[in-house]
């Protein structure tokens, strides 16, 4: 019933069923943005000068303008956020869950989320508290489900979103063919891993 509504460069919200404007149209629209930045369909990003401020349907204030820099949709009920350069994580209720350190981060998904800092990839839990840590290497979200490909010195490896590691980084190739399987390489050597029985077995 919501529609994001442009006009000269600027932008707001138009609910079609109650026939009225959640927010004027005053605010600064970049086409480059999904619509999803914007809203998740409950809340509204409003984006002016700068500054960033998030209101509900109703057009009520949740967090107002000059607190962050930017600031995304609550996943697993954690807020990512942006002060000037670096990123952190507040609660619903704006509490810190984590000081703002990042210079990168990735919003929370199966109850953790992938941060960087000065080098170092880390994998956090809802709390704020570091999972796993590579120094020097690089954490993805490139699988499906609960799992994350390590990379260090061109080498990769696989932990579980719990931060336990199920493979070391030392395989060229790792691929996932199913939910639980995963085919990898080391030199010349092929192998099957079975995340259920994490058995790791040479073909």
């Amino acid at each position: 019933d919501v529609y994001l509504i442009v006009k000269n460069n600027l932008y707001g919200f138009y609910n079609v069923k109650e026939n009225c404007f959640i927010t004027a149209v005053e605010y600064d629209y970049n086409s480059s943005y999904e619509t999803n930045y914007y809203t998740n369909g409950k809340y509204f990003k409003l984006i002016k000068n700068n500054e960033v401020a998030l209101v509900d349907a109703n057009g009520r204030y949740s967090i107002n303008f000059g607190t962050y820099s930017n600031l995304f949709f609550a996943k697993c009920d954690i807020i990512r956020m942006q002060k000037n350069s670096k990123f952190g994580y507040v609660d619903r209720k704006l509490k810190a869950v984590t000081s703002v350190e990042f210079e990168a981060a990735e919003d929370f998904k199966n109850e953790a989320a992938i941060v960087s800092k000065k080098g170092t990839s880390l994998l956090l839990n809802t709390l704020g508290k570091a999972l796993y840590t590579l120094k020097d290497g690089n954490i993805s979200d490139e699988f499906k489900g609960l799992f994350y490909k390590t990379s260090l010195n061109e080498l990769v490896g696989l932990i579980n979103n719990k931060g336990e590691v199920l493979l070391n980084s030392e395989y060229t190739t790792l691929e996932q063919i199913n939910a639980n399987l995963f085919y990898c390489k080391k030199a010349d050597e092929l192998f099957l891993f079975n995340s259920n029985t994490k058995t790791l077995k040479k073909l």
